[in-house]
């Protein structure tokens, strides 16, 4: 119960050693099973320091429109 998924598997590009695909794959219904993919996560053109500022992290910015 406090493992959502039986196994994840996380993929990094060789060269900036950042997660570009992540695989989490849930538990076998029956015994026996293979384990059976739940989610996945592919980044492609990943952009690194791309001038944020702590107001961009703050749930109060009023361009995010939250209520």
């Amino acid at each position: 119960p406090n493992f959502p998924f039986q196994m994840t598997r996380i993929f990094y590009d060789e060269q900036s050693n950042l997660p570009i695909r992540w695989e989490a794959y849930e538990w076998p219904r029956n015994p026996g099973e293979q384990p059976r993919l739940g989610e996945e996560y592919t980044f492609r053109n990943l952009q690194t320091n791309v001038g944020l500022t702590e107001v961009d992290f703050d749930v109060n910015n009023p361009k995010y429109g939250y209520k």
